[in-house]
């Protein structure tokens, strides 16, 4: 029935459940449903909650028009109830959604643990669906775990098994139990079939959970090129949803490694679209390992710069930034450091030493100035800055 741009439906549906293994019925119910909806989109959705044990079950839905019994249409499937390792973590199924919102509000069918989450039944974004959200739940996080945090990874697959997207977070093993809720954008992917994987894992043991589910994406305007590819993997690394000042910082640590010809292109570019594809492509250079996942190389030095930002951080200057920031993040940690900072009728200095099959690389700081952090006033590292009467600037 139709009525100005509603449509009122009046129906019915029935659904059997059966465990697959001895062709049990384990549910047999009919449900009479009636509600208005928009012409577009012409879909009602709404959730059946039920208590099933462990096993495989086949599922056969029947949907009939009350208006007109003729009208019909049914499906069926196969779908498996894994029991969880009660001794280690692991990972629930995923659920995909058209949105999550967190509220309090626990009137809608759709509540569940603080958020409203409208399931998405189709599994279909792209074009009209740029966001995928997805809710998951993470178990027993607590037990058979040594790390005190556990590294969890979301990435996204396509149909040639590319990792074409992915984030960790690190989740606190001392909690028994989360919820999950989180997006993806996935308005630049190129039409086709994608995973979604949701990995859990503790570094210590090296036990993982995980689980996979599968969705499609159309957008009919985006083309499979190498370059579309390409600006995918740009926008959906950390690079692409920074803004001009966030990418000025990552290039203040970054130029350590640049040449002078990076240095002066960066120098020329204007808005934040250009600096993300420089930094990007900056750093894909310069994996060592192209052909695995993970960029080591960007991880590594990215490490350093949060080691050096605490460890070298001063009242008016980012540890990165500072003199032996810099050379923390290109070198990495000294093997030795001879530590002066009281001797005699001299200025606090301090000596770092890396060992090398090329023989000992040294580089010398100094705190020339009482109110200033310590300089490099000497290295025997080609490129650095060299100076043999370095002795002469720690005299008082």
């Amino acid at each position: 029935m139709k009525s100005n741009k509603n449509v009122n439906v009046n129906g019915l549906l029935a659904i059997k459940l059966f465990l697959n293994a001895t062709n049990e019925i384990i549910i047999n119910k009919k449900y009479s449903f009636e509600q208005d909806i928009n012409l577009y989109p012409i879909a009602t959705t709404g959730i059946l909650k039920y208590s099933l044990k462990k096993g495989t079950y086949n599922c056969e839905l029947k949907a009939t028009d009350l208006n007109n019994l003729k009208s019909s249409d049914s499906i069926s499937f196969i779908f498996t109830i894994n029991g969880y390792n009660p001794k280690q973590f692991s990972v629930s199924d995923i659920q995909f959604a058209t949105s999550i919102i967190k509220t309090s509000k626990n009137n809608s069918p759709f509540y569940k643990n603080n958020y409203e989450i409208i399931p998405n039944t189709s599994g279909i974004y792209g074009e009209t669906l740029p966001v995928l959200y997805f809710y998951s739940e993470l178990y027993n996080l607590n037990r058979g775990t040594e790390s005190k945090s556990l590294k969890l990874r979301y990435s996204v697959y396509n149909q040639y098994e590319e990792e074409v997207f992915f984030k960790v977070k690190k989740v606190i093993s001392s909690e028994r139990s989360i919820i999950f809720a989180e997006s993806v954008n996935v308005s630049k992917f190129p039409s086709g079939s994608y995973k979604l994987e949701l990995s859990l894992s503790d570094s210590v043991t090296n036990k993982m959970a995980k689980n996979r589910k599968r969705f499609t994406i159309i957008n009919p305007n985006i083309n499979e090129t190498k370059t579309n590819i390409g600006t995918s993997h740009l926008m959906l690394s950390e690079f692409g949803t920074m803004r001009n000042e966030q990418l000025a910082e990552v290039f203040l640590v970054s130029r350590y490694l640049a040449s002078q010809k990076e240095i002066a292109f960066w120098g020329t570019l204007k808005d934040s679209t250009e600096k993300q594809e420089f930094l990007y492509q900056f750093w894909k250079k310069r994996d060592a390992t192209p052909g695995t996942i993970n960029n080591e190389t960007k991880q590594i030095y990215f490490n350093r710069v949060e080691i050096a930002n605490k460890r070298f951080d001063t009242f008016n200057k980012k540890g990165s930034l500072t003199d032996r920031g810099r050379v923390f993040c290109i070198y990495g940690e000294p093997n030795e450091i001879e530590r002066y900072p009281n001797k005699p009728d001299l200025k606090p200095y301090e000596i770092w030493h890396y060992y090398t099959n090329d023989g000992n690389t040294i580089f010398v700081f100094a705190k020339i100035n009482l109110f200033t952090e310590m300089q490099l006033i000497h290295s025997n590292k080609i490129g650095e800055l060299q100076n043999p009467s370095w002795q002469d600037y720690l005299n008082r």
